[in-house]
């Protein structure tokens, strides 16, 4: 268990993927608009029934909501976007899907029924940050996990703009064309730890069955299928 000690230290630390994803949006003339940051606060680990992940609680230190290109980060207590209440009211308004109890989403992509969301129950037991998946809400419920913890995610989505840009001439022409997180295994490939991750089968349980998904997570490790090896 996380100590509050380690805790507070998390939380000051820098957000690098954060800070070079409000960059890199401020650069192509993306929307950047983050509210006012807030303390991280108990009341969201007793709601939710989890701990909060750390890194996530650093980020509301530095915005509490907002939108970031396509990404409309939650808040805790921002009426617009509030982390809590969506969460809440996500499990009881789909109740088929019992799989969401073991998420806390942080973000919702666009106007799409699409969702960033930590995995509490792959907390480090080191230092309490929590991997990341991507969930498709649409038809059921589609998990892929793409990122170690919630900055290297806002890295990875910075990743991703700066490749849409360098190959389309803007982001605009390339979010068209490419979908994200889908199209982009390669950035995915960046993070270490995510590597070291799906290595070691953490995700099956997690993930959807789908040739889409473990595709994807095939080209993430360079070919590499861990479902070939058993």
């Amino acid at each position: 268990m996380i100590s509050d000690r380690d805790r507070r230290q998390l939380t000051s630390e820098p957000l690098a993927g954060f800070e070079r994803l409000v960059t890199t949006c401020r650069r192509f003339g993306l929307a950047a608009q983050l509210a006012a940051p807030s303390p991280w606060r108990k009341e969201a680990e007793r709601r939710l029934e989890c701990p909060l992940d750390p890194v996530l609680a650093a980020l509301l230190q530095r915005a509490n909501g907002g939108v970031v290109w396509e990404l409309n980060l939650y808040g805790i207590g921002n009426p617009s976007c509030e982390l809590i209440a969506l969460n809440e009211g996500k499990r009881a308004t789909r109740k088929d899907l019992k799989r969401l109890l073991d998420f806390v989403l942080f973000c919702k992509l666009d106007y799409r029924p699409e969702y960033l969301a930590t995995i509490p129950s792959l907390a480090d037991a080191r230092d309490g940050k929590q991997p990341v998946a991507y969930l498709d809400l649409n038809e059921g419920i589609k998990v892929l996990p793409i990122a170690s913890n919630v900055d290297r995610v806002l890295d990875l989505t910075a990743r991703c703009l700066e490749s849409m840009f360098a190959r389309y001439g803007s982001v605009e022409d390339g979010a068209s064309e490419e979908r994200f997180p889908w199209d982009f295994p390669q950035e995915a490939a960046n993070d270490d730890d995510f590597l070291r991750l799906l290595a070691t089968g953490c995700f099956d349980r997690f993930i959807s069955k789908e040739p889409e998904v473990i595709e994807w997570m095939v080209q993430v490790r360079g070919g590499r299928s861990r479902w070939d090896l058993h």
